[in-house]
């Protein structure tokens, strides 16, 4: 199913069947404590889900589908910055979600962004000073 196929410019298949109960930070730090993820994998995948959300304009980032983008941005971002990356099944572990569901997501995903997972220098320095000003 693409997101096309759920509903135009909609992130529905995303969205869990309830709001998770592991807080949005508690669930970042899990991906640094058992990944050990490099911070630029957290930026291109902040990227690539304003990407997602820029093509999906009536969507919003909300309880039920942070967590699902989130592990799917980050397996996006981990495979398109490194030669060498975790497992599928090691992402999904950590996400807490079934391998199957990851595989799922991030085709999705990649469909929602049309498969443009590059970012240039300037996109991501622009990415990173809007981060730090938030922080």
């Amino acid at each position: 199913m693409s997101l096309t196929e759920n509903k135009p410019s909609s992130l529905l298949a995303f969205n869990a069947k309830q709001i998770p109960s592991i807080p949005l930070g508690e669930y970042i730090k899990r991906f640094d404590d058992y990944l050990q993820l490099s911070p630029s994998t957290y930026i291109v995948a902040y990227i690539l889900m304003q990407r997602l959300l820029k093509r999906n304009p009536r969507s919003q980032i909300n309880p039920l589908n942070v967590h699902r983008l989130l592990v799917a941005g980050i397996t996006v971002a981990e495979k398109s910055l490194n030669d060498c990356y975790w497992r599928n099944t090691d992402y999904a572990i950590v996400g807490a979600i079934s391998n199957e569901e990851l595989n799922e997501l991030e085709v999705l995903f990649l469909e929602g962004i049309n498969y443009k997972v590059v970012v240039e220098e300037d996109e991501y320095i622009e990415a990173l000073n809007k981060i730090h000003r938030r922080a």
